[in-house]
């Protein structure tokens, strides 16, 4: 039997930039015994390509040392130009260009912009080599039965019946799984969340084709990113009328939609835009020492010192997308409860949780605190507030407030105490997350 990642003519790999077209281009090295003479390998930038998916194409390339090229839709002939890691498009040029040439909107109905942006700028590449004929290999698994289906109906591509659409990790039986199990044991890998085979950030970072929830989801935790999605459709609205589109912006007081009418921006938009984005730094987390998060907490906490001990410390980082300028901004240490009755070898408390004021840093943290305190096997996380502190943080991270406790003074006669600050000897809120 024909091992159908064999290459025996003219052959294009279309490398989407995701796990799976790489995991295709990885299974044709190993059957071919590297890349052979008539074959090129081509990802096509659209200019809306997550940073992270820019440098899994540049890593491919770098550990199996393959040339990938790197293509951008161009209004001008020939269609596209030729870019690499470093010069590719990276705020929706190429996007920007295709809109202002249709001179309307991609949509579900009329797309288009996956064949201007990404197979046409291939096929003119191929056709400028003086190629005639040629196999388009795609990275399409068996276990995505309505693609597979399409493109074998069809039999070629979309811009030439002399281009065969050929799938081979669909004709070999590659599910996700063996995706996931060929990148679990890799050195290196795309660095994005992926569940259930998905990677929810991939390809155009808020393409209308993904589910609202889902893009809701992206923009929650990007908000910048919503930015050129606004101002592309604001600009294209005296053009032409848009139908309802990015319903869920509207609760980031983004636009006002109605549907059949064109994108009118609320009064103060961008004003309210500028306010909600002054912080455009993402933040990640990272593990910190015990000394390292008392030393933060000695250096920034409003009212308490630092800890004796702890089970995990936790750090989150703020810096931009490549990881330069990235900085400790929060750290939280979780410990055994202080108070000997919760104290069940089920529980763990938040003893202390300090940041520098950076907006999402603490529900950041909390959310993380409880994340590990599960998958360390603890069923319930408590901590303790202020009244003052009104504990929206608390709330956005899914916990809940259990009631008040007694405050007073850990220093007692027949038990010698350090004297707790006046401050903190009021009664406290409890919280948990379960």
């Amino acid at each position: 039997m024909r091992d159908p990642f064999t290459i025996d003519r003219p052959t294009c790999i279309s490398f989407s930039g995701g796990r799976t077209s790489a995991y295709m281009l990885w299974r044709v090295l190993d059957a071919n015994g590297g890349l052979t003479a008539q074959t090129v390998v081509c990802f096509a930038n659209t200019g809306k390509e997550v940073e992270a998916t820019l440098r899994f194409v540049r890593d491919c390339a770098s550990h199996w040392r393959v040339p990938i090229h790197w293509l951008e839709y161009r209004a001008a002939e020939p269609g596209f130009a030729v870019v690499d890691f470093d010069t590719a498009s990276r705020a929706g040029e190429p996007f920007e260009a295709l809109i202002r040439r249709r001179q309307y909107l991609p949509n579900p109905v009329a797309r288009g912009c996956t064949t201007s942006l990404k197979i046409r700028p291939m096929h003119r590449f191929v056709r400028g080599l003086g190629w005639t004929e040629w196999d388009q290999f795609i990275g399409i698994r068996a276990d995505e039965h309505r693609r597979v289906a399409k493109i074998r109906a069809r039999g070629h591509s979309t811009e030439s019946v002399h281009e065969t659409m050929c799938m081979p990790l669909a004709d070999s039986g590659a599910t996700v799984r063996h995706v996931t199990a060929f990148w679990q044991a890799q050195p290196f890998d795309l660095e994005l969340l992926t569940v259930n085979g998905r990677t929810l950030e991939g390809n155009c970072d808020l393409c209308f084709l993904k589910p609202r929830g889902q893009r809701l989801a992206l923009i929650k935790a990007q908000p910048e990113a919503a930015v050129w999605w606004i101002a592309e459709p604001g600009e294209q609205a005296q053009r032409r009328p848009v139908s309802r589109r990015w319903p869920q912006l509207r609760r980031l007081g983004a636009l006002r939609v109605r549907p059949g009418r064109p994108v009118r921006w609320r009064r103060g938009t961008d004003r309210l835009l500028l306010r909600r984005l002054r912080n455009r730094m993402t933040l990640e987390l990272m593990p910190v020492s015990l000394r390292g998060a008392n030393a933060y907490v000695q250096a920034h906490h409003r009212h308490h010192r630092p800890v004796q001990g702890g089970k995990f410390s936790l750090a989150v980082t703020q810096g931009d997308d490549n990881g330069s300028g990235r900085h400790i901004v929060g750290v939280v240490i979780v410990g055994r409860p202080v108070a000997r009755h919760l104290d069940d070898g089920w529980t763990l408390e938040v003893t202390r949780l300090c940041t520098d004021g950076t907006a999402n840093a603490c529900s950041k943290l909390y959310a993380a605190a409880f994340r590990a305190a599960r998958a360390l096997g603890y069923i319930r996380l408590i901590t303790y507030t202020l009244p003052a502190e009104g504990g929206a943080s608390l709330r956005a991270a899914g916990w809940h407030l259990v009631g008040q406790r007694g405050g007073g003074n850990w220093n007692r006669a027949r038990r010698p105490r350090r004297d707790t600050p006046e401050p903190l000897r009021t009664p406290k809120h409890l919280w948990e997350a379960r």
